[in-house]
């Protein structure tokens, strides 16, 4: 089995990182600082919570003020690149509070060495308007991470960090940022504005319908964009989304059909999944299959999991097989009971079956 992520922070990267502190900081020392990490609760922390507890301890050790703390950390960066780093932005955010024009400085810097899209959202919390002034200097950055800061840091739902809900209320906040970036060279930046957008299109799915439909057929990297960015609208089979791309009337599918074999499995097995239909004219069509898991206590939750998302020729007869595993994973366990399988073309429900899992 892999090990959990968290243990990236094991006894010999911190070790290496305090030595390296030491080198610079003579006040720095390293065996007081490791006691101070690995205390009785460390085993328990999750990723973010050990991340953010090295940021603190490390505050705790440095020598000096905030900004001599800060250059003694610039001096060893060039040896502190990647994920692992992350607790060079989270330092900011827990001690820079004071002093932001020093704290903006070290953000736009560290950001290109992991990322500072966590750190910043304190900022953002405590003076939205001056980050947003901030956050629209960085969409024009030369430097990609940079750029990408100034989308990532301002997503309203961003995963494992705060919510900002001044952007959840309202969405418009951060169209200047994201209009500057939805052509922008780098996939690296679009992605970061196509999920920004998808997080919106939670709260406010119109809202982000209209941004797609007045950012078509810009640019090729836009179109990109905005497909990515509807794609929560699309797994919610919301008509306009399927309209806004082109999708053809479900009704050009005929005779669909879709069945599991075997129809009876205990927890841990694979079953196939039989599908198929007749396209009478050329359409686009989006083809999903959904399955309502059981949950712990009875209630059911809807997955969907694409097949095919195509223009499919007229007169064809599509029949197709998939593979589908009900082992447990980390982030769904199975249970027990009937589960229903139904087909969707083009967000329209066409055809169902059922499952029956059992115990081994």
């Amino acid at each position: 089995m892999a090990e959990p992520l968290k243990d990236m922070y094991d006894h010999e990267f911190l070790a290496s990182f305090a030595q390296r502190v030491s080198t610079v900081d003579a006040e720095f020392h390293p065996e007081a600082f490791l006691a101070d990490i690995f205390i009785t609760e460390w085993d328990d922390y999750s990723l973010l919570t050990r991340m953010r507890h090295i940021a603190r301890v490390l505050g705790e050790h440095l020598s000096g003020t905030f900004e001599e703390a800060c250059d003694t950390l610039a001096r060893i960066d060039d040896t502190c690149e990647g994920g692992r780093y992350l607790f060079f932005p989270e330092f900011i955010a827990i001690y820079g509070m004071d002093d932001w024009a020093l704290s903006m400085r070290m953000l736009e810097r560290w950001t290109k060495l992991s990322t500072a899209e966590f750190a910043v959202r304190p900022f953002i919390l405590k003076d939205p308007e001056y980050m947003l002034a901030q956050m629209y200097k960085w969409a024009q950055d030369q430097d990609e991470h940079v750029r990408r800061l100034a989308s990532e840091g301002t997503r309203p739902r961003l995963p494992w960090g705060k919510s900002l809900p001044m952007f959840i209320e309202d969405p418009a906040s951060t169209n200047q940022i994201l209009e500057t970036l939805k052509a922008d060279p780098s996939l690296y930046v679009r992605r970061s504005v196509a999920n920004h957008l998808n997080d919106i299109s939670k709260d406010h799915p119109e809202y982000v319908l209209r941004v797609a439909a007045a950012w078509q057929g810009e640019h090729k990297d836009t179109d990109w964009v905005i497909r990515h960015a509807c794609r929560t609208l699309l797994r919610r089979s919301i008509p306009e989304a399927f309209e806004l791309f082109g999708y053809s009337d479900r009704r050009l599918a005929q005779n669909a059909y879709i069945r599991v074999e075997p129809a009876e499995v205990a927890i841990g097995d694979d079953v196939t999944v039989h599908y198929g239909f007749e396209a009478t004219d050329e359409a686009k069509l989006r083809v999903e299959y959904a399955i309502d898991f059981v949950k712990a206590r009875g209630k059911t939750s809807q997955k969907k999991f694409l097949l095919t998302d195509s223009t499919i020729q007229g007169g064809t007869g599509v029949e197709r097989v998939r593979t589908h595993s009900f082992k447990d994973l980390s982030t769904r366990k199975h249970y027990t009971g009937d589960h229903r399988f139904t087909l969707f073309i083009n967000g329209v429900e066409v055809a169902e079956t059922s499952l029956r899992i059992i115990f081994n």
